[in-house]
């Protein structure tokens, strides 16, 4: 039951998600921790880290981790399933009017307008998970997970302002944090 549970919900993210990986993220959150309440914004805040930092897609990363606490190696193989199957029959769809040298007007004027609503979803995601790891019990207070926390958003903006190689990023993160928990 749980499986099929499983299969259904990631079926339904995989199948209502454009914009890529960041984008499935509020959908993720929205069904697994409000929805659902398979995880606890904590637990999903660790679920994106975790996703972002190991190889491979992170809605395939994501479902993988949320299946495999909620129903152990079978529940990560039902939910990955369930979370690219919409995307593999998509691809094999249009890939046969992609490679025919047609224009695909529609689907280029549906993704126009769609990038903005991606934008808007993953800017309320991220909003909500900074909210989850400053306030984790409704009132700010300063420990290591939150001078880690704020340690993380600097980086960010300097992200944003000078690009550099997200493997450096993950790495210097990894031992700011370290440093941090050993200091505390």
């Amino acid at each position: 039951m749980i499986l099929w549970q499983l299969y259904r919900v990631f079926l339904t993210i995989g199948a209502l998600s454009f914009g890529g990986g960041y984008a499935i993220l509020p959908f993720i959150q929205k069904v697994v921790v409000e929805e659902m309440h398979w995880l606890t914004i904590v637990e999903m805040t660790d679920v994106i880290a975790i996703s972002q930092m190991t190889p491979g897609p992170i809605s395939l990363n994501a479902a993988s981790f949320v299946g495999t606490k909620i129903a152990g190696l079978s529940g990560a193989v039902v939910a990955s399933i369930g979370v690219i199957t919409p995307q593999c029959i998509l691809m094999l769809i249009l890939s046969r009017y992609l490679f025919s040298g047609k224009e695909i007007v529609f689907l280029e004027k549906m993704l126009k307008g769609l990038k903005p609503a991606v934008v808007g979803l993953i800017l309320v995601s991220v909003i909500g998970l900074v909210e989850s790891v400053i306030f984790p019990k409704g009132g700010f207070y300063l420990d290591k997970t939150n001078i880690a926390s704020m340690v993380g958003m600097i980086v960010g903006a300097v992200l944003m302002i000078k690009k550099m190689d997200i493997t450096k990023i993950i790495m210097i993160g990894g031992i700011i944090g370290l440093s941090f928990t050993l200091s505390l």
